[in-house]
């Protein structure tokens, strides 16, 4: 990268971290200003690090404990956690200052250290570790392939490039999950728009081996509701009760309103990776609105045991000129499919909420929070909706949990904040 380069991408780091943290430099203070500025932050385990951290603040119950923080370059939007949770792999694709060789850049959580994954690997969009470690995987940004890696020296061992088009992807590069052992992946089917539905099944997921890329099984599913339009999405895959899970989610048309906007009923499932895919937990719902506001499903997730199911909705709160969302998430008994809480809007609590993940202990959720006040991480009852610990230090806009449930990781424009899951929230 050019000298005029490398200056425009150090104003433009600034920059973010900047705008993040002004509103909460009185809390700061000048030192810990100067601090993220002159990269006091990648040394976490020093005692600049304890001194600049010794601001954060927790209010509520003991459900996170603050670990460290590492500067990055640029906000992580994606991150994925290696199988042992140890090492957490980010891209650098966001900064417009930013080459195409920048990135994924790797965080070890054992040593508190950061590096590049490999010089020249192109920004990425989606990225995974094998189980078994010796593999790493990601799609660069904008481009229907996939890289795989070794991890002894990030040589590239294998890649595959989509045969299908944009439009419809079956399947598409854009999620994917390794097999428990190692020898295959799962990869998401991707819409990206409408399916018109004849009675024809949808294909959610495709296995494919590794690495000759040969199709081994699919999820399929008739369209849930009788409607001629139905929108695959947020699929994606996840380990819950440490057992792999396709979740869908898939919004049929029932009709429009007054103004000709498409109303939708949803439909969301977990359906095991293993067996006969048979979904273990079923919901469907209508995202009635009394605010006005144009909202949708933006992430659902299933609690450990598959009792309830979380929806949250999305709308930022900075636009004035959208009326307040009516609530932020909503919580549903799977078995009676009924809505056991609908929580408030955002602007109840002068925050937008962006990320959030479920902790192992299923009563509490974890979202990244930017506030009027600076922001930080806010601990949900998932019970009755409250916020029950604040950690506010700088904005945050993604949380990531990792495989063992015992750590979240927080991503600001300054950096990526760890934080470790109590053991008796576990």
């Amino acid at each position: 990268m050019s000298s005029i380069g490398d200056t425009l991408l150090r104003m433009w780091q600034n920059r973010m971290r900047l705008s993040l943290l002004t509103s909460a430099t009185a809390r700061l203070g000048l030192s810990a200003i100067i601090a993220l500025f002159t990269g006091q932050l990648v040394m976490a385990g020093t005692a600049n690090a304890q001194k600049l951290f010794s601001t954060d603040k927790s209010e509520g119950i003991d459900v996170l404990d603050f670990e460290f923080a590492i500067a990055t370059p640029g906000l992580a939007e994606i991150a994925a956690w290696s199988a042992d949770s140890k090492k957490l792999a980010f891209p650098q694709f966001n900064s417009p200052f930013a080459p195409a060789s920048a990135g994924p850049w790797i965080i070890d959580a054992e040593r508190r250290t950061l590096s590049e994954l490999a010089k020249g690997a192109s920004a990425a969009s989606v990225m995974a570790w094998s189980p078994d470690g010796k593999v790493f995987a990601f799609a660069p940004h904008r481009a229907e392939k996939l890289r795989f890696l070794s991890t002894s020296d990030f040589s590239e061992v294998a890649s595959w490039t989509t045969a299908y088009p944009s439009f419809a992807q079956c399947p598409s590069v854009r999620e994917f999950k390794f097999t428990e052992d190692s020898d295959a992946f799962w990869a998401v089917c991707r819409s990206d728009g409408k399916i018109d539905d004849t009675g024809a099944a949808i294909v959610g997921a495709l296995k494919l081996s590794y690495p000759d890329f040969r199709v081994l099984d699919r999820i399929t599913f008739s369209a849930p509701l009788p409607s001629r339009v139905s929108v695959l999405k947020n699929a994606r895959f996840a380990k819950i009760r440490n057992q792999q899970y396709f979740l869908s989610l898939i919004g049929s048309s029932i009709g429009q309103d007054t103004q000709g906007t498409y109303l939708y009923r949803y439909f969301a499932a977990a359906v095991p990776l293993d067996g006969d895919h048979k979904p273990i937990a079923i919901i469907d719902f209508e995202a009635d609105n009394e605010s006005g506001a144009s909202r949708s499903p933006t992430w659902f997730d299933f609690s450990e045991n598959f009792e309830s199911a979380i929806v949250r909705y999305g709308v930022s709160i900075n636009d004035a000129r959208r009326p307040e969302l009516d609530r932020f998430f909503e919580t549903y008994d799977v078995k009676s499919n009924t809505k056991t809480l609908a929580f408030g809007n955002q602007s109840s609590l002068h925050c937008e909420i962006r990320g959030t993940v479920v902790i192992p202990d299923g009563k509490h959720m974890v979202a990244a929070a930017s506030c009027a006040e600076g922001g930080g991480v806010i601990v949900f009852d998932l019970q009755t909706g409250e916020a029950v610990q604040r950690r506010m230090l700088v904005a945050t806009r993604f949380v990531f949990l990792s495989p063992d449930g015992r750590r979240v990781a927080a991503s600001s424009g300054a950096g990526i904040l760890f934080y470790k899951i109590k053991q008796n929230a576990q």
